[in-house]
């Protein structure tokens, strides 16, 4: 099953806001990284993905992709080894789609409204920031979604 299918916007009935960078943006901010690390990249994600393919288990994949509230050691070193890879795939997308919220926000009618945001969960830190740190909001109630499970042990 397809993101798209398993989500079909165009049934929404509510306004939807394209809150991440285009294609020129994406290309301007990857054009920036050296070449050597461009082709690097381009050469060993494939790779990555079938070692991946062979390899991964449920619980690898898991743990692999799973998310804190805060950034983990790990995370905050990778920015260091490559700079400007992290700035085009992860803080240019943050800064659009914080800047996208705060736009609904500003041009929002008075009263209460109901605005949902479907972003990868690579950003959520960044939205979470932008929502209890400058907009004030606070979380009311929240709810765990698992996208797979797998047994312990």
């Amino acid at each position: 099953m397809t993101q798209s299918s398993a989500l079909p916007l165009r049934n929404l009935s509510a306004k939807l806001i394209h809150g991440d960078v285009t294609a020129v943006q994406f290309a301007e901010s990857w054009g920036r990284l050296p070449w050597a690390w461009r082709a690097a990249l381009y050469v060993g994600a494939p790779l990555f993905g079938a070692y991946l393919y062979l390899t991964a288990t449920r619980r690898s994949l898991g743990k692999y992709l799973s998310k804190e509230d805060l950034p983990s050691s790990e995370e905050t070193m990778s920015a260091d080894r490559m700079p400007g890879v992290e700035e085009a795939i992860v803080h240019a997308r943050d800064r659009k789609v914080t800047e996208s919220i705060q736009a609904i926000l500003r041009n929002k009618t008075a009263g209460r409204s109901l605005v949902g945001i479907l972003y990868g969960a690579c950003h959520m830190g960044a939205i979470t920031t932008t929502l209890m740190g400058s907009l004030r909001y606070r979380v009311v109630r929240a709810e765990w979604l698992s996208v797979f499970e797998y047994e312990d042990g």
